[in-house]
């Protein structure tokens, strides 16, 4: 009988209500097993409600040789640490951590009982060789990339792995996964998540990369025609109808990028298309020919970073852009009408002020003024990462590192003013306000939520008034009487009941267009 191999992809928390893609990082980690020896299952706990019973079946097989999961910053903390706990409660099985968080805080994450190995950075090959070893109860110490406690409970770190090729990957093993379960708010057509490059060259000071050793953050692209035959693959097996390409910078190389692209059309590969990495400069290196490339190829959404509308905290985060760049950008690109831009932004800085925030408001009215098909993606708020370049500045105006685990878990995405102590009171409020009322402020609602289903549909109208009061508190920071801003949690709640009604696939009103 063959030994099992485990994956696990928790909960993310709220952001499993808007965005569900392919847990890809498991999938690949799980790609260079031999799965002529080991049997391997993935669990995904945001689409299985029942996985825990699933999980417990195997375990109780006595054929697993481990549980490896995949584990982000925040609210995942949580999901993979009770999952952890019920692994120990059912069976002698170790716990793999991989992902962004144990590889920068290796020691802190071993620290805890339940969690006895990690996989630091790019895990593919160190994951296969764990696997081997494991079953051959072998010595973990020759594992390179890896950090594991001992029976003694002493936490040791192998030298880094640097067995990494782009180009030796396979495709990932997507029979692992129902493709059907992984959907987006407002995608009512199957999104499929992408990967053809690794890394990003860019010292941007408050980005995680900058944590990473700089073999983890060196850019690695696959070769134009192994991509673009993987995209085949792809297509040919499940038909999705969009392709969100999720590198951190696609567009490192814009000769590359065009390459793919005139391959993808030389190809007749007919599919929307998303990119999650772009940058303001890279928009600006392209001409005429490769935005046009982009239009006829079924490019809609790029997701490109400004992050602040202040000169000083752009300066401060070592964004090497300017102001003046983001709206040339910004204007170049709304002369191609099928390109949608996404602007992600962010905040809460140490010596970050008012006047910086009405900077970024400021700036974003005008890129919607400037280009009617702008959106903003989303205002995000700062963490301080150990090993990143704030993360010194962020202690020295009073942040206190989390020692634990679950103390990391408390951060959020949308969040974190309880953790950064430079957030006072009425700035968490004024925060708090912009996070939200930013949601509303564009055509999101138009172009994506409101077209799913018949009750999304019927509430439109009064979304269209509330977007006049959202608009009103995002432009003059009017954070008074802010019963809609404490009914969020409510609004959240209402999307997330529609997708499991939507996901689940019991009748919902839906209307076809």
């Amino acid at each position: 009988m063959k030994k099992k191999v485990i994956l696990v992809q928790p909960h993310l928390g709220k952001y499993d209500m808007f965005i569900r893609d392919l847990p890809l990082s498991l999938l690949y980690a799980g790609c260079l097993v031999d799965r002529s020896k080991y049997e391997l299952k993935l669990f995904d706990q945001r689409v299985e409600p029942d996985f825990e019973e699933k999980l417990i079946a195997e375990l109780k097989t006595g054929q697993v040789l481990c549980v490896a999961l995949t584990v982000m910053t925040g609210e995942p903390i949580n999901f993979a640490l009770k999952t952890c706990r019920l692994v120990k409660e059912t069976a002698n099985v170790p716990t793999v951590w991989g992902g962004i968080h144990p590889t920068i805080l290796a020691d802190q994450t071993l620290e805890h009982d339940l969690v006895d190995i990690v996989v630091r950075g790019k895990g593919e090959f160190i994951f296969k060789e764990l696997v081997e070893t494991l079953d051959a109860d072998g010595d973990l110490s020759q594992v390179k990339g890896l950090s594991y406690k001992t029976p003694e409970n002493e936490i040791l770190h192998n030298e880094d792995s640097h067995a990494f090729d782009a180009d030796s990957i396979p495709i990932p093993p997507y029979d692992l996964v129902d493709i059907g379960n992984y959907k987006r708010s407002g995608f009512d057509f199957q999104v499929m998540s992408f990967i053809t490059s690794r890394g990003c060259p860019h010292s941007c000071t408050f980005c995680y990369i900058t944590s990473l050793s700089n073999k983890e953050r060196r850019w690695q692209a696959e070769e134009v025609s192994k991509t673009v035959d993987h995209l085949e693959h792809v297509m040919k097996l499940y038909s999705p109808d969009y392709i969100s390409i999720i590198d951190d910078d696609f567009f490192v190389n814009v000769k590359r990028g065009r390459s793919f692209f005139e391959e993808v059309e030389r190809r007749n590969i007919k599919i929307k298309w998303g990119l999650r990495g772009v940058r303001i400069d890279e928009i600006l290196r392209m001409d005429d020919s490769l935005l046009k490339l982009l239009e006829r190829v079924g490019m809609e959404h790029m997701n490109i970073g400004v992050e602040s509308g202040s000169p000083r905290m752009l300066e401060m985060i070592d964004k090497a852009i300017n102001i003046d760049e983001v709206l040339e950008a910004n204007k170049k690109l709304a002369d191609y009408t099928k390109l949608e831009p996404l602007y992600n932004f962010f905040s809460g800085l140490p010596t970050e002020t008012e006047e910086d925030l009405k900077c970024s408001t400021g700036l974003i009215e005008k890129l919607l003024k400037e280009n009617p098909q702008a959106q903003i993606s989303g205002f995000h708020q700062f963490t301080p990462y150990p090993g990143n370049p704030l993360f010194d500045t962020a202690v020295e105006h009073g942040f206190d590192p989390p020692t634990n685990l679950e103390t990391w878990a408390r951060f959020r995405l949308e969040s974190n003013a309880e953790n950064l102590p430079w957030i006072d009171k009425k700035r968490k409020n004024l925060l708090d306000m912009i996070y939200f009322t930013v949601y509303f402020v564009d055509r999101k609602y138009e172009n994506f939520i409101m077209r799913e289903n018949l009750f999304n549909r019927l509430v439109y109208p009064l979304v269209l008034v509330y977007k006049v009061l959202a608009k009103y508190r995002f432009k003059h920071h009017f954070t008074g009487f802010p019963l809609d801003i404490y009914l969020k949690d409510s609004f959240y709640f209402a999307t997330d009941f529609l997708k499991k009604l939507k996901y689940r696939k019991i009748p919902s009103w839906s209307l076809r267009s």
